[in-house]
């Protein structure tokens, strides 16, 4: 049995809601404001907010019981919402802890968050067409299901990941394909990049608005989106992760291996080169055939040496992408390497 207090404006709603079964102690106030003031001196399982009383009280009060220090549980929040399309404000809820989240035509899933109680948000709710395959054809008639996900990062600080990331996405806006980009790198140099020149969408997103571009892009009906994570694993010369912290990456971490294609960028020095050791020994990776390792200055030991799709240009990352896709590229000659453009792939 549990115990609410809820600020929602209406007696229809606090009349369906005191008839639940599951609920022993139910308390009502009128004003958003009231919640701290009650919460502080009664103990509650539950808080009901209505967000349509005042989005900006909502998220104060919401931040109010994250932060407050509790002589017993923390008090679960259940916030009503007008639609799923308030992104804005269900990740700032979602970052206070919020996992529950209820329109005013479904009701009746209260009664089930009582019961149980998400652990995390599921943030596929947010769209009908998250990873939703949807037939779209480019100017050159070629036929892709659904976006492709592409996601770049660095094997070593400097390597280019962003860099790649720019010139791949124009290439492929220029073939005709709608493209959009999405920092996942809090550090990104996309910052200083002119948009008005280029010719595919770039989003850099705060922190806590990651989730929300990423399904926002999913939802535009683009067919790549590309995801720069730059220097997502901090790696030792050997191959070793520098530091067990991934946790502070934990959304990047599973956006990142949802990716259809990932491109690790490098150098080919000896002290870098011993990072690909991490991908080879790490039974996590077992999907590396969908990997493409750019290898700046590669050389035929190198490539010998590792089991790897290997290129050295991003020309030739491209090349090899539209490969896998079936894609003819839509021009004579690619800059870059005039080695044969699989050779690294198929010669070793």
């Amino acid at each position: 049995m549990a115990s609410i207090l809820m600020a929602v404006g209406n007696k229809e709603i606090e009349k369906m809601i005191s008839d639940f079964t599951e609920i022993h102690h139910l308390e009502s106030v009128e004003d958003l404001n009231l919640i701290q003031d009650v919460i502080s001196y009664e103990n509650y399982d539950f808080v009901l907010i209505n967000t349509l009383l005042s989005e900006k009280k909502a998220i104060q009060a919401a931040a109010f019981i994250h932060e407050k220090d509790f002589d017993r549980d923390r008090p679960k929040i259940i916030a009503l919402i007008k639609d799923f399309e308030q992104r804005k404000l269900i990740a700032q809820l979602v970052g206070l802890e919020v996992n529950a989240f209820v329109t005013f035509n479904q009701l009746e899933s209260i009664q089930s968050y009582i019961k149980e109680y998400p652990e995390t948000f599921d943030w596929n709710i947010l769209s009908n067409n998250y990873f939703t395959p949807q037939e779209t054809t480019n100017s050159n008639n070629t036929r892709l299901i659904g976006a492709v996900t592409i996601g770049i990062f660095n094997l070593a600080h400097g390597a280019g990941a962003t860099t790649s990331a720019v010139t791949i996405a124009e290439e492929l806006q220029s073939q005709g394909f709608e493209v959009v980009v999405i920092s996942m790198d809090d550090k990104t140099d996309l910052h200083y990049l002119d948009k008005k020149k280029k010719k595919a969408t770039y989003i850099i997103p705060q922190l806590a608005d990651k989730k929300i571009e990423v399904l926002a892009a999913y939802k535009s009906g683009c067919q790549f989106i590309l995801l720069d994570f730059g220097n997502l694993f901090e790696l030792s010369p050997t191959g070793q992760r520098k530091t067990e912290r991934l946790a502070d990456k934990e959304y990047e971490i599973e956006e990142f291996f949802r990716c259809n294609y990932k491109i690790a960028v490098g150098f080919s020095d000896e002290w870098n080169v011993g990072k690909l050791n991490y991908f080879i020994n790490n039974p996590v990776f077992d999907d590396l055939e969908t990997f493409i390792f750019l290898i700046r200055g590669l050389t035929d030991r190198i490539a010998k040496q590792y089991n790897l799709n290997f290129c050295s240009s991003t020309d030739t990352a491209l090349e090899i992408l539209l490969m896998w896709l079936g894609i003819e590229q839509n021009r004579e000659k690619v800059k870059g390497e005039k080695k044969s453009v699989f050779s690294f792939l198929f010669n070793y």
